[in-house]
């Protein structure tokens, strides 16, 4: 089963004032082709009001269990930067039970 939604149109008709994809990836080099697919795939001049969505947990198995935690402020770091170097305007993050001091201090450096 499949929820799907048609944001590019939402934000070209006014339905939505701004998309927040979840590009959820840990991954730098993955993350910028997402981000130059939904640049290239954005409404004509609707590209700024997309904030790209930025995973900040991960998951592994451990002794035969699945163990959940912050992927820490160096991953989120390098992220911030490609959507930065992409020409964005901002950014979210997913989900706050993850958020961590270290995240929080990095978020600040982009925050100026």
């Amino acid at each position: 089963y499949g929820c799907y939604r048609d944001s590019g149109r939402w934000l070209a008709e006014g339905i939505n004032d701004q998309a927040f994809p979840m590009n959820y990836t840990s991954d730098p080099a993955a993350l910028s082709d997402m981000l130059e697919l939904q640049a290239r795939s954005a409404p004509a001049g609707k590209r700024d009001r997309i904030f790209p969505g930025l995973q900040i947990y991960a998951s592994k198995i451990v002794d035969g269990k699945k163990v959940t935690g912050s992927i820490g402020g160096a991953v989120v770091e390098k992220e911030l930067r490609v959507v930065q170097q992409q020409g964005y305007q901002g950014f979210c993050l997913f989900a706050y039970d993850y958020l961590s001091d270290d995240i929080i201090d990095v978020v600040r450096k982009f925050s100026r």
